[in-house]
């Protein structure tokens, strides 16, 4: 028998459905609460086990327990189905990639020498691509396939307020 079918508990399916017709009550606060930070966190185990008090060690057992699985399944599909992607959660995104373009923020680099350090640093493509983006978000612009490729020019000095954008030789 392998390490792998070990671990994991034997499926009692009359337990699963009459939990999920309950909604699951015989889950117990903690258990509940790592699923939802399981399912949130973007499927870390380690991480949501230790935020809801468990070793982070158990993260792994606790999303093989049936009950648990069966509630993240739930929870999965719910979330599926209520996430829309709309424009402010667009807006969102760009924002956090925008600090992290403008330097306002520090991120990981490694050096020429090979040192990983935390440095801000500005990287002009990724604000160029940002605003981009956002003009097509606001309907600023236009992704429209009958024009051939446009120039555009952003002026990146003083951005202390909203870019200048120079849009030149937009043909049909």
């Amino acid at each position: 028998m392998s390490e792998e079918s070990r671990n994991i508990a034997p499926i009692d399916s009359s337990l699963v459905e009459r939990n999920r017709e309950s909604g699951f009550l015989d889950l117990d606060d903690q258990r509940r609460a790592f699923c939802i930070e399981y399912v949130t966190n973007g499927y870390k185990h380690r991480d949501a086990a230790e935020s809801v008090g468990f070793p982070a060690e158990r993260g792994t057992r606790l999303k093989r327990e049936p009950l648990v699985a069966a509630y993240i399944v739930d929870l999965q599909n719910k979330y599926l189905a209520e996430s829309v992607v709309t424009k402010q959660t667009l807006d969102v995104h760009l924002d956090e990639l925008e600090d992290i373009a403008m330097g306002r923020i520090s991120i990981p680099i490694v050096t020429g020498s090979g040192e990983k350090i935390e440095a801000k640093k500005f990287h002009a493509d990724l604000a160029m691509k940002i605003y981009a983006e956002r003009s097509k978000l606001h309907g600023i612009s236009k992704d429209d396939s009958k024009h051939a490729a446009v120039n555009v020019t952003i002026n990146m000095e003083g951005m202390t307020g909203p870019a200048e954008v120079i849009i030149e030789g937009e043909t049909e």
